[in-house]
């Protein structure tokens, strides 16, 4: 039996257009789309902070370790995934929140620096998306997501990462040793 042109064409066209979708997709979304992941870690921080004396998590083994303290109580953060960042493994962040398991590189993209304080100076960076060129919610976008002490993120361009990395060290610094005083 032989296939009517038209089907044959229609077949094709279907086919091109889907994988033209699908690459486009994948360009734009290269992790999925991550709704308001930064931002919406950021205001679980906020919210720990405000009930821990201004603290932001801390006193896990690791700085990822502090960062899971918030799935402790479920008003700060929903399920596990949220600790995947905005280019980790949310399957496997679930899964090792859920088994109790803890967090680390291989799973999280964040950056975390805990130990700071929601009355420290609003221009330290607290925590960061490790995969450069993806903005809050996983968008393709120049430069790194970073979330500040004070609840505020930004994305900090890649021809000003390095420069910005070097201050952040100089800030965390200063504001350490304000507090040793």
């Amino acid at each position: 039996m032989k296939l009517p042109r038209k089907v044959i064409f229609g077949c094709a066209l279907f086919l091109v257009c889907a994988s033209a979708l699908l690459y486009w997709k994948h360009s734009v979304w290269p992790y999925g789309m991550r709704s308001c992941c930064l931002p919406c870690m950021l205001a679980s921080m906020e919210g720990y902070a405000y009930e821990h004396q201004g603290w932001y998590p801390k006193g896990g083994k690791t700085p990822l370790e502090s960062l899971t303290i918030l799935h402790d109580k479920p008003n700060y953060v929903g399920d596990g995934s949220s600790f995947a960042g905005i280019s980790g493994d949310e399957n496997e962040a679930e899964r090792r929140i859920k088994l109790g398991l803890p967090i680390d590189e291989t799973v999280s993209s964040w950056v975390y620096f805990p130990g700071f304080r929601n009355d420290d100076d609003s221009k330290i960076a607290i925590i960061w998306e490790r995969q450069g060129g993806i903005i809050f919610n996983g968008h393709s976008c120049d430069g790194h997501a970073v979330g500040f002490a004070g609840g505020d993120w930004e994305q900090i361009p890649q021809a000003q990462w390095s420069d910005f990395l070097k201050n952040q060290e100089v800030l965390r610094q200063t504001a350490l040793a304000k507090r040793e005083k």
